[in-house]
């Protein structure tokens, strides 16, 4: 779309840039989305700011734009986590780089008029303003420096809005994130992805693929890091893994190591976990085949009773009657439900007391760090489901008067935009399976991994009933 030799000419662009644009430039007019960088020196910035001016005339000749517009079309945003490091960093990039005379800034209402044609907001996502904008938004193409540094939710917001349509035409979308090394959303997303995810890439891009830079510029990075060797392995190497946060149970790299993971081991237990929710979240419903989950449902039900037929109707399905089950508030009504039915229901009461108190303010950190290291022993089958897995990485934990707590799930909600349900209901299912007795034979099945097989001494009571 845009003259290649052109911007090679005036900009000299380096490979790994040019790789990026070309795929911004000529993929499909679908939806596209590039994280381009991964360490220092790459060239984000410079890269952000010249592709946004080139798309902003792509866009007015798509458009059809040939005269000045007494109110210029608003067509994209570029911004970071925080307005005041936009301002100091990336919006004096765009001052450096492009020609003055081919646009102007309306500092107050944080826009940038392009060939008085269309406009692009500008700004932090820490600005309110700009977050009530993006609600009604319609837009062409984000832009988002440093993006390793936001959240989930407020890229959501973001995305949400590529919806810009005019006169008649739809624009091919784009979605333009620039990120250091940094364990979190982005790095699943782009760097670690777990699926093949149509219309997403990553472009690495180290100080040395950069030419433009000093030719001492490693010694530059290595003096100015030389007190922390993570950051400097991450700066300068672009490593994605040194960074993991220091306070989490369940890291990428954790859930990475269970990729390729088969136990071959009779099924030996079946049990199905509930993370119920009666008031906007998910009610997520996970069947657990030894430690692999076979099947998952997620419903929208504010009658209790019917979620717990549903509970049942599935154990049927699956030959087992053991249920693990989040009885805090409304989900006591399913586990009576169930119990009425003829199962057995692991009451999960997350702030009673541990089992082991001197290292666990509560059960929820119980489970959690029971979980982590069954993970880290590789006992757990991989986990396929990426909302999961997502989850299960956001969950943070401190230390209090020598004890290990986790944190609520009103905290983990607030930082990733939803209730950690999906990740809640994983943990119950595996600590619920540890609570089965080994001797309960009827979670004895013969027959494939499928569970298609013969189960045995199906009506055996188990003694592991918790309700309250």
């Amino acid at each position: 779309m845009t003259d290649q030799k052109k911007i090679d000419r005036d900009y000299y662009l380096t490979p790994k840039q040019r790789v990026a644009w070309n795929i911004l430039d000529h993929v499909n007019n679908g939806m596209v989305a590039l994280l381009y960088g991964g360490a220092k020196g790459g060239g984000k910035s410079f890269l952000l700011c010249l592709w946004v001016f080139y798309w902003c005339r792509i866009l007015i000749k798509l458009f059809g734009i040939t005269e000045p517009l007494q109110y210029p079309l608003v067509v994209g945003f570029m911004g970071r986590k925080r307005a005041v490091d936009f301002n100091k960093t990336t919006l004096e990039t765009w001052k450096r780089i492009i020609p003055p005379q081919c646009y102007r800034i309306r500092e107050q209402q944080k826009e940038i008029i392009i060939d008085e044609k269309v406009c692009v907001w500008y700004g932090g996502l820490d600005d309110t303003d700009n977050i009530n904008k993006f609600n009604s938004a319609e837009l062409a193409f984000i832009a988002v420096d440093q993006s390793e540094e936001t959240d989930e939710t407020e890229l959501g917001t973001l995305e949400a809005s590529l919806r810009l349509k005019y006169n008649g035409i739809e624009p091919p979308y784009r979605k333009f994130y620039s990120a250091n090394p940094a364990d979190g959303h982005i790095k699943y997303r782009f760097v670690k992805p777990d699926r093949i995810r149509a219309g997403e890439y990553f472009v690495p891009a180290l100080y040395t693929d950069n030419p433009h830079l000093p030719s001492n510029y490693k010694d530059t990075l290595e003096s100015a890091y030389s007190y922390d060797d993570k950051i400097l392995r991450a700066y300068r190497d672009g490593d994605w893994d040194v960074l993991l946060p220091s306070n989490l149970l369940i890291t990428t790299v954790m859930l990475e190591q269970l990729k390729g993971i088969i136990h071959h081991e009779p099924i030996r237990k079946k049990l199905i976990a509930c993370d119920p929710s009666f008031g906007g979240d998910d009610c997520v419903i996970k069947v657990f085949y030894n430690t692999r989950c076979v099947e998952q449902r997620i419903m929208h039900e504010r009658d209790q009773l019917k979620v717990a037929g549903e509970l049942h109707i599935m154990g049927q399905r699956h030959g087992t009657k053991h249920f693990a089950v989040d009885g805090i508030g409304s989900g006591q009504g399913v586990i009576v439900g169930l119990v009425s039915m003829g199962n057995t229901v692991l009451d999960i009461q997350s702030a009673e007391p541990a089992d082991d108190p001197d290292h666990f303010t509560n059960r929820k950190s119980e489970m959690w760090a029971y979980v982590s290291q069954e993970i880290l022993n590789k006992n757990i089958e991989a986990i396929d489901d990426y909302e999961t897995t997502r989850q299960l990485i956001a969950e943070k934990y401190k230390i209090v008067t020598g004890r290990m707590q986790m944190e609520e799930k009103k905290e983990t909600k607030k930082r990733i935009g939803r209730s950690p349900d999906h990740a809640d209901c994983f943990v119950y299912g595996i600590w619920g399976l540890s609570q089965i007795p080994d001797n309960v034979q009827g979670e004895m099945y013969h027959g494939d991994r499928q569970g298609q097989g013969e189960k045995v001494n199906d009506e055996m009571e188990s003694p592991y009933i918790n309700i309250r």
